[in-house]
């Protein structure tokens, strides 16, 4: 018996306006993920955010869900 998981994925990588990183991760048997960082410095992390939100609303993207699990933790509990 192993105790590895094997996770498969594409990860594709930009940095957009100068500011927004933006990392689109393509896993295997999981779906599509987007993680963005601010890249700029702010003094308040929640203005950060707010920053980060109105990006990506500004792309389309309205319906916004935080994950703080691995992969490796959604493939096994979905």
């Amino acid at each position: 018996s192993s105790d590895k998981t094997e996770i498969k994925k594409s990860r594709h990588k930009y940095l957009v306006q100068g500011m927004f990183e933006v990392v689109i991760d393509e896993v295997q048997g999981i779906g599509r993920f987007i993680e963005v960082e601010l890249k700029k410095e702010v003094e308040d992390p929640s203005y950060g955010k707010k920053m980060i939100e109105q990006f990506l609303k500004s792309q389309g993207i309205s319906q916004i869900t935080e994950f703080t699990r691995s992969y490796v933790h959604m493939k096994w509990n979905p």
